[in-house]
């Protein structure tokens, strides 16, 4: 199928992704040749592939067409003559924090830029790799080679997953060695090119068997650029008996295109946990999905999203059972106002052969000032016969009793609605334990709710 032509974002030139263009994207990161080959068959896995449309239930509410895939390929991304930077790129700096706990092991990007990493010497020693992609791809291609877009995330699963594995601007490697504990986050921050060209960052997140990380990912984008996409792919693979906590923020520019896939693979006695924050952006689409492959093996997927003005967010979950006595948990909430609007499907689906199972998924949505809207499209597929399953959704304004007391007592309407608002998603910023994170949070919604 032709790829689809849409409008180019602002700064964008060029006639859009291409086999030439993969080439020179490969050529400007000096890439080892077996990288360029996995590139360049991704390319022709795209070519390949039809482009999904609105007649298919994960697309119906929220076409591909919106995602500018033109802008792809035009500027490519080179890390530079350097492979890392001594210092953060301006305008990131303040993000990285002041606290031991905040700071941890960072790498923060800016898209075209060379990568600044600031890590303690310790965690090599304790078995935990935190690298720039490009940069292990000559320094442990063992690890990239074995592990990049071979199990999670496939090139073949998609049009925009090929589109991705051709195109990947920027990422960051996570690798815990067996029974290796990460007592600090680990942080991936990226931020997209100045000129509005599309960013593809990827994060390959590999625990083994016993080990234990938390990885915070932050992707952000110019305030100022038009219709940018923007195309995150997180790969996760937990071993057995290993933990994996991943929190994904997006605080994308109000003029950004996102469209976010997650995919874990977990296997026996594993843990992965997904907190996904949807905070900006024109529009959101993400995909966060889990397989339980063995026995045992557990995910629990939370998220919220805060709408304001004309936004979108648009939240699939996939929670797959492969294997018996697996357990699964969802958590979404969205907070809307203005004209801003959500869409969530979540998929609980369990196999013949995974009898023990239990999961759980439950969607809410609380309508601010204006005229927001919510749909919520919980679904069970199960052919199983011994399983435990729930499924819940609901939309609704905020309680006018609570508003009343909290006036009652003084604090006037627009500070009750703040504290409602806080309160409602505290269930998921707690779960963080990460709280310089849940502070910052709390600081965003106060300022979404003036806005």
């Amino acid at each position: 199928m032709a790829t689809q032509r849409t409008t180019a974002p602002n700064g964008a030139n060029g006639s859009g992704p291409s086999r030439e263009a993969v080439e020179a994207l490969s050529r400007a990161r000096n890439e080892p040749s077996w990288m360029r080959d996995f590139r360049l068959a991704a390319w022709a896995r795209y070519e390949e592939l039809p482009l999904p449309d609105r007649s298919e239930e994960l697309w119906r509410r929220t076409g591909p067409e919106l995602f500018p895939v033109d802008s792809v390929g035009t500027a490519p991304s080179a890390p530079g003559s350097e492979r890392t930077s001594a210092r953060a790129p301006r305008g990131l700096a303040t993000r990285l924090g002041r606290s031991e706990e905040e700071r941890g092991a960072v790498i923060a990007r800016r898209e075209g830029e060379p990568p600044y990493v600031q890590r303690d010497r310790s965690l090599g020693a304790s078995g935990i790799l935190l690298m720039d992609l490009g940069e292990s791809a000559h320094e442990t291609p063992e690890i990239v080679r074995k592990h990049f877009m071979t199990a999670a995330v496939k090139p073949d699963a998609g049009k925009f997953e090929a589109l991705h594995a051709a195109f990947w601007t920027s990422g960051t490697l996570v690798y815990a060695s067996p029974g290796a504990q990460a007592e600090l986050p680990l942080r991936s921050i990226t931020q997209g090119a100045a000129n509005g060209s599309a960013h593809l960052p990827h994060l390959l997140i590999v625990a083994d068997e016993g080990s234990s990380v938390t990885v915070v990912d932050e992707q952000l984008s110019y305030r100022r650029n038009g219709a940018s996409l923007a195309l995150p792919v997180t790969e996760v693979l937990v071993g057995r008996g290993a933990k994996v906590q991943h929190t994904a923020v997006q605080e994308s520019g109000p003029g950004a295109m996102s469209l976010g896939i997650t995919r874990a693979r977990v296997e026996g006695d594993g843990e992965f946990v997904s907190h996904l924050i949807s905070l900006g952006g024109r529009v959101s689409k993400t995909l966060v999905e889990s397989s339980l492959v063995e026995p045992g093996a557990h995910s629990g997927i939370y998220g919220l999203g805060f709408g304001s003005r004309s936004q979108k967010f648009d939240h699939f979950t996939l929670q797959e059972h492969l294997a018996p006595n697996t357990t699964s948990d969802l958590l979404y909430k969205s907070a809307l106002k203005d004209t801003a609007e959500s869409v969530y499907l979540g998929i609980i689906r369990i196999v013949p052969e995974a009898n023990g199972s239990a999961a759980y998924q439950t969607d809410r949505n609380l309508l601010l000032e204006g005229s927001p809207k919510a749909d919520s499209i919980p679904v069970l597929e199960i052919s199983a016969d011994d399983v435990s399953c729930s499924h819940a959704a609901a939309v609704g304004p905020v309680d006018p009793v609570q508003v009343y007391y909290l006036r009652s007592r003084g604090i006037e309407r627009a500070e009750a609605e703040r504290m409602l608002v806080d309160a409602f998603f505290r269930e998921i910023t707690d779960a963080l334990r990460l709280p310089w994170l849940g502070r910052r949070l709390r600081s965003t919604f106060g300022r979404k709710m003036q806005a």
